[in-house]
């Protein structure tokens, strides 16, 4: 694939976008039409999981202030302890998560 990558990238900053029609296989298939299909799937599902992450980590917080004032602690300073390492933990492993995945 890496190959194919480097051909078509070249082709298409060459002669354009036109030129993925042109390059087909032995077998008749369109190379690299078939290689920007999947180019455009893969970068697309990367930016859909960043976004994802984004818009978690901004609800987060949120979230865990408002669980942690149901926890009802003694003390302000207990209260602030307990949700900023939540919000770091959960915040942590959603960003994590990703690198995981890829």
């Amino acid at each position: 694939m890496g190959y194919l990558s480097c051909y078509c990238t070249k082709r298409i900053k060459e002669s354009g976008i036109e030129a993925i029609e042109e390059v087909f296989a032995q077998s008749g298939k369109k190379l690299c039409k078939e290689w920007v299909e999947s180019y455009k799937i893969v970068n697309g599902l990367i930016v859909g999981v960043l976004t994802l992450i984004t818009i978690s980590n901004a609800i987060i917080p949120y979230i865990v202030v408002k669980l942690t004032k149901f926890e009802k602690w003694h003390s302000r300073t207990a209260e602030l302890a307990s949700g900023t390492l939540k919000i770091f933990i959960l915040q942590f492993i959603n960003s994590v998560n990703f690198y995981i995945e890829y």
